[in-house]
């Protein structure tokens, strides 16, 4: 098999593979190396079975993996000329190599009569949308009445419904479909199909046979005479407006009822031009409110966050501690705190939060709450831990919690803690200036699964040694050109501030990182607790 790298539609690499496994994602030992902090360390892995067939094995769900533009979750079989996408990579799959002489010229003739079947039949007639028109009375009245039928309708899904029932009088169809798009060159984002009995229905097929020229290229395409079984005549035209060709619409009848001609594909186009508009300004209308509701949401979100966060962290005569956070222009998401024991140890606690809604300054507080009183009856971090992976698993809307929690004894240095999830980050800095980092890449976030495992383990911080908690906002934050702030600029921001206060190092990194993102941007707090034993 070949494999095709593309980034942003170009072509970087080829690479050959044997049978496999081979892994996808971000770690430099990856077969397919990704680098870009958007991608997971081993985001997903390709495999042969013993039968010959290739699969795509999704290994990290919190990154988004397509398979030819549908999200995938778990395996899914690969065929020729897939496509994986990650980020703003495309991975195309070429198992054609493999095959030779009779077999190889089999396999062509077979995507050529796969093309030639799914291609317009003779008799088709194609129009550009901006050419004449020439309309009877009787539609243009019915075209009026439409487009005072869709200024009384509120929502988009109103509009698509208020559109097919009228196209449906109008040309006599058994059924129709709308399909509508945000982006002008992007896959539709809602869809809705009805038929004359007054029932809901698929995209009709032989609409995907025409779609390629109303998308692409902007024309009206008519059938007057399909090839398909029950289906009589089709036509399907572009909505178009200044922005783009935000969608298209499908009607067929039977083989019985009136046949679609040019005449009637001229109603149509004046039918698109009526509904166009409507739509372009309900789908403005219902971005914007989206985006308002968002940004509320991310409003009440940092109210939240900021009264959950210490405005003061103890102090210990042998430890030291301070705490840093930027905000992210996009998702606020960090929570951490700090508690001192009974034992006047250092209870510490860093996530990273994900959840829909309303539901994020709830899980703020939730969090918040599940740790104090964790302190309070004297659980340890795994304790914790759990206890929280189950208080947050289940409801109708996913809720996560990448957690990192420590207690920290500064008279031994002995540190105890409990990792969930691999956005959060725990370190060691020693004292002659290296760093040594847990690795965490396994680990699933609390609330991803009821029976999710999660161990204890232990640390030594000695005289002069430093721990370090982060979130992973770092490796998402980027410069002007591109390039990812990264966990190794956090890790040299802050040994080179080795020596100095916890507080004194962190003012400097965020001075550092402020530099960094200046012609940037960082769409993900960025969260670190450091603590020094003297």
């Amino acid at each position: 098999m070949r494999l095709l790298i593309l980034e942003d539609n170009k072509l970087v690499s080829t690479l050959q593979a044997a049978d496999g496994p081979l892994t996808i994602g971000s770690s430099p030992s990856s077969f397919v190396h990704l680098n870009d902090p958007r991608v997971a360390s081993h985001q997903a892995s390709v495999y042969r079975d013993p039968k010959g067939d290739w699969w795509l094995e999704i290994c990290d769900h919190d990154r988004t993996t397509h398979l030819n533009r549908a999200v995938q979750h778990g395996k899914a079989k690969l065929h020729h000329a897939d496509e994986i996408e990650i980020a703003q990579y495309c991975i195309r799959l070429f198992l054609e190599y493999e095959l030779t002489g009779a077999a190889l010229q089999r396999k062509r003739m077979q995507e050529v009569a796969k093309h030639h079947g799914g291609s317009l039949p003779l008799g088709s007639i194609i129009v550009k949308e901006d050419r004449p028109l020439s309309l009877s009375r009787e539609h243009l009245e019915q075209l009026t009445i439409l487009g005072m039928r869709l200024e009384r309708a509120e929502s988009t899904q109103d509009l698509m419904m208020t559109i097919l029932r009228s196209l449906l009088r109008t040309f006599s169809g058994r059924q129709a479909w709308i399909g509508l798009r945000s982006a002008s060159h992007g896959p539709f984002d809602s869809s809705l199909g009805w038929s004359s009995k007054g029932a809901a229905c698929p995209q009709p097929s032989f609409s995907e046979t025409m779609q390629d020229r109303c998308l692409k290229d902007g024309h009206f395409v008519c059938t007057p005479k399909s090839q398909i079984p029950g289906v009589g005549s089709a036509m399907a035209g572009p909505l178009v407006r200044d922005s783009g060709i935000i969608g298209m619409v499908y009607l067929e009848n039977g083989p019985d009822d009136p046949v679609f001609d040019e005449a009637t594909l001229e109603v149509l186009c004046a039918a698109t031009s009526c509904i166009a508009l409507p739509l372009v300004d309900n789908l403005q209308r219902a971005a914007a409110k989206r985006q308002a509701v968002t940004s509320t949401e991310h409003t009440v979100a940092q109210l939240i966050q900021a009264a959950t966060t210490p405005q003061a962290l103890p102090q210990w005569e042998t430890l030291q501690l301070a705490a840093f956070r930027h905000p992210g222009a996009v998702r606020c998401c960090d929570l951490y705190d700090v508690i001192q024991l009974r034992d006047k140890c250092a209870a510490i606690l860093l996530a990273r939060l994900t959840a829909e809604g309303a539901g994020l300054p709830q899980l703020f507080a939730e969090v918040r709450s599940a740790f104090r009183m964790a302190v309070l009856h004297g659980d340890n971090p795994l304790q914790f831990v759990q206890a929280l992976n189950w208080l947050i698993h289940g409801g109708s809307s996913p809720r996560l919690a990448d957690t990192l929690c420590a207690w920290l004894n500064p008279t031994s240095g002995e540190v105890r803690f409990s990792i969930a999830g691999a956005r959060v980050l725990l370190g060691r800095i020693h004292a002659d200036g290296t760093c040594d980092m847990v690795p965490n890449a396994d680990s699933q976030p609390a609330g991803r699964g009821q029976t999710s495992s999660y161990t204890l383990k232990r640390m030594q911080l000695n005289s002069g040694d430093a721990l370090v908690m982060a979130t992973d906002g770092v490796k998402t934050a980027v410069n002007g050109q591109g390039e990812a702030f990264g966990l190794s600029g956090l890790k040299d921001s802050l040994c080179d501030g080795l020596g100095d206060t916890p507080s004194h190092v962190l003012s400097e990194f965020a001075t550092d990182l402020h530099d960094f993102i200046a012609d940037g941007h960082c769409a993900d707090d960025i969260s670190v607790v450091l603590g020094r034993r003297e």
